[in-house]
C-alpha cells in the first residue's frame, strides 16, 4: 500500500490534481492522458521522448512510440543521405520505419557504388517486406544494364537463374543466343553446335547451325575414316546432304578392314550391311574358303556344320560332307552307345556305313535289356528289331522279368497283367497259385493292414502310384473312418500334384484326427506348394502347438511365418 500511495502523490503533484477526490488509479491514468495531448499539441521529436520518459508504462506509450519514430524517420528522409539512414537504422532498427529506411538506404548504396548485389541486402533482411517487389525491379534493371555492358554466356546465365521479369528475360535469352551463336561459329566444332541446339532447339540461328554442324560432322567422318564415326553421322542426318558419300566411304572401309583381318567375324559384318554390295562377290568368295579351310583344321562335326550351314550349295559340299559323315560315324563307334547310333542312323540312313552301324545298335540294344532285365527295355528291342536277330532270346527274357517283377510287386493288377500278356506263359500256373493266394490274403486284410503294405511297398521303391492309391483305396473302403488311410492316399495326390484331391484328403485325416501334427504339415505342403501362404503358415503353427516345429521352422528361415 505504501508504494502505491507515493506513486498516487507524485501522479497528483504532476497533474495538479490535489482538489479532486477520486480514485488513485484513475488520477494516474488522467495524468497520462494529458501528457499525451500536450505531446501531441507540439508534435516534436522532443516532445515524444519526453513523454515516453515520464509515462512509457502507460497506454499511450506505443502511440507516442509511433509518432516519435516517424519524425525522427521524416528528418531522415529529409536529408536523403546514405549516412543518415545507417544512423537511423542503428537507433530505430526495431521500428515500423526499419523496412522503408532500409530500401532508401540500398537504393542510395547502389547510386554510389552501381553494385547490384547491393540490392540483395534488403532481401536477406526483409524477405517479405514491402519494398520487396520494388526492390526486385530496381536490382532487375541494374542487372539488366550490367549483362548487356558484359555481353558474355555467364552473365546472362546468372541472370535468368533468378530473374522472372519476362521483359528482362526475353531480351537476356536473345542477348545470350547471339553471343552463343557467335562463339560457336569461332570455334566451329560439332559440341559447340550441339551445345547450341541443345540451349536453343527453336533459336533464331538454328537453321545456320544445323548445316554448319552436318558440314562439321561429315568433315570429322571423312577425316577419321572409321565405321562408327560414319554410322554416327548416318544416324544424326538420315537425310543429310552427304548421305550417299557416306555410304560409299563407309562400305569401302569395311570392305578393307575385312580384307585385312580375314575373320569369318568381319567378312560377315560386311555381308550383313551390304548383302548385295560391291564387294559381296570378293566377300563370299573369301568367306567360303575361310570357313572350309577351318573344318579341315579343326575337323570336327560341328566345323563341318558351320560350313555347310553356311554354304549348302558351296564348292567343298561333296568333300565337307564325307568327313562330316566320317566323323559321325567315328563318333558312333567311339561312344558305342544307343544313342550316338540313333544320331547317325537319323542323320545318313543311307550312308556308307548305315548297314554296320544298325547291326551295333541292335546288339547295343539287346545288351542293355539283359543288363537291365527290365520289361521296358525288352520291348524297346522288340519295336526297334521286329525281325532282330535275337528276337527268340529276348522273349523268353522279356517274359521271365515279366514274372520277376510281378512276384517282387505281389499286386493282383501286376498278375492279371501278366497272364493277358502271357495267357500261355512258362509261368501261368506259378502267377495264377500266387494270384489266388493274394486274394485270399486280402479279403482277410484290415484297413491297417492295407495302409501297412502300401507303405512297405512305397519303401521299396518299385510301386508305381497307381499301385500305391489302389492299397490306400482299400483301406478306406474297409473302414471310411481311418485317418492314416486319407492322411497317406493324400500324401500320393500331393506327389503327382492333383492338389485338389491332396487337399480333400488332408481336411479328412485331419476331421478324424485332429491331434495329429502331420495332418496339418502335409496339408501346409500343399498349401505352400499352390502359393496359400496365409493358410500354409496356419497349419506349421497348428503342428507346431502339437510338438512338430520342423515345417515352421524351416519357413520362418526364410523370412515367412514370422
Amino acid at each position: 500500500m505504501k508504494r502505491y500511495s507515493k506513486l498516487i502523490k507524485k501522479s497528483l503533484t504532476l497533474c495538479g490534481c490535489f482538489g479532486f477526490i477520486v480514485p488513485a488509479l484513475f488520477i494516474l491514468a488522467g495524468c497520462a492522458e494529458s501528457a499525451f495531448m500536450q505531446a501531441k499539441q507540439r508534435n516534436t521529436f522532443t516532445g515524444y521522448t519526453e513523454f515516453l520518459a515520464s509515462h512509457g508504462d502507460s497506454e499511450f506509450a506505443e502511440e507516442a512510440l509511433s509518432l516519435r519514430n516517424r519524425k525522427a524517420f521524416d528528418a531522415v528522409k529529409q536529408k536523403d543521405t546514405l549516412e543518415a539512414y545507417k544512423e537511423f537504422l542503428t537507433d530505430y532498427g526495431d521500428s515500423e520505419f526499419a523496412d522503408e529506411a532500409t530500401y532508401r538506404k540500398i537504393r542510395r548504396k547502389f547510386i554510389i557504388t552501381n553494385k547490384v548485389s547491393v540490392y540483395d541486402e534488403y532481401s536477406e533482411e526483409y524477405p517479405s517486406g514491402k519494398f520487396i517487389h520494388k526492390i526486385k525491379e530496381l536490382k532487375e534493371k541494374a542487372w539488366f544494364e550490367q549483362v548487356k555492358k558484359e555481353n558474355t554466356i555467364d552473365a546472362c546465365n546468372e541472370f535468368l537463374e533468378d530473374s522472372t521479369n519476362e521483359i528482362y528475360v526475353d531480351a537476356v535469352k536473345g542477348i545470350k543466343e547471339k553471343v552463343f551463336y557467335e562463339q560457336v561459329r569461332r570455334q566451329n566444332n560439332i559440341q559447340g553446335y550441339e551445345d547450341y541446339m541443345t540451349e536453343f532447339p527453336d533459336g533464331k540461328f538454328i537453321k545456320r547451325v544445323e548445316a554448319l554442324k552436318e558440314r562439321a560432322w561429315f568433315e570429322h567422318a571423312r577425316r577419321q575414316q572409321n565405321v562408327q564415326v560414319y554410322d554416327e553421322y548416318l544416324n544424326l542426318f538420315p537425310e543429310g546432304k552427304y548421305g550417299a558419300l557416306v555410304q560409299k566411304m563407309r562400305e569401302k572401309t569395311m570392305y578393307e578392314y575385312a580384307k585385312k583381318e580375314n575373320t569369318l567375324d568381319e567378312y560377315n559384318n560386311y555381308l550383313k550391311d551390304y548383302p548385295k554390295g560391291g564387294y559381296a562377290a570378293q566377300v563370299m568368295a573369301a568367306k567360303e574358303k575361310l570357313q572350309f579351310d577351318k573344318a579341315r583344321r579343326f575337323n570336327t562335326i560341328q566345323s563341318y556344320d558351320e560350313y555347310l550351314n553356311n554354304f549348302p550349295k558351296g564348292l567343298y559340299l561333296k568333300e565337307a560332307t564325307l568327313h562330316r559323315e566320317s566323323l559321325v560315324y567315328q563318333q558312333a563307334r567311339q561312344a558305342d552307345t544307343i544313342e550316338f547310333y540313333n544320331n547317325y542312323i537319323k542323320e545318313y540312313p543311307a550312308g556308307p556305313h548305315i548297314v554296320e552301324v544298325k547291326a551295333l545298335k541292335e546288339k547295343r540294344t539287346f545288351e542293355r535289356a539283359r543288363i537291365s532285365n527290365k520289361v521296358d527295355d525288352y520291348n524297346a528291342y522288340i519295336k526297334d528289331f521286329p525281325l532282330g536277330e535275337y528276337l527268340p532270346q529276348v522273349k523268353k527274357l522279356r517274359e521271365k522279368a515279366w514274372f520277376d517283377t510281378v512276384v517282387v510287386t505281389n499286386t493282383v493288377d501286376d498278375y492279371k497283367g501278366y497272364l493277358k500278356e502271357f495267357p500261355e506263359g512258362k509261368y501261368k500256373a506259378s502267377v495264377k497259385s500266387l494270384l489266388d493266394s493274394l486274394l485270399d490274403k486280402s479279403r482277410q486284410m484290415t484297413a491297417k493292414d492295407w495302409v501297412e503294405n502300401g507303405l512297405a511297398l512305397k519303401r521299396g521303391g518299385e510301386a508305381s502310384k497307381t499301385e500305391l492309391l489302389s492299397y490306400f483305396n482299400n483301406a478306406i473302403q474297409l473302414d471310411p473312418q481311418y485317418a492314416r488311410a486319407f492322411g497317406n492316399r493324400g500324401l500320393v495326390y500331393l506327389e503327382m500334384k492333383q492338389f485338389d484331391k491332396a487337399l480333400r484328403d488332408f481336411n479328412q485325416s485331419i476331421r478324424l484326427d485332429g491331434t495329429n501334427p502331420k495332418g496339418y504339415v502335409y496339408r501346409g505342403d500343399t498349401y505352400k506348394k499352390i502359393g496359400k501362404k496365409i493358410e500354409m503358415c496356419v497349419d506349421y503353427r497348428k503342428a507346431c502347438e502339437l510338438d512338430v516345429c520342423s515345417a515352421l521352422q524351416m519357413v520362418q528361415a526364410d523370412n515367412l511365418c514370422l
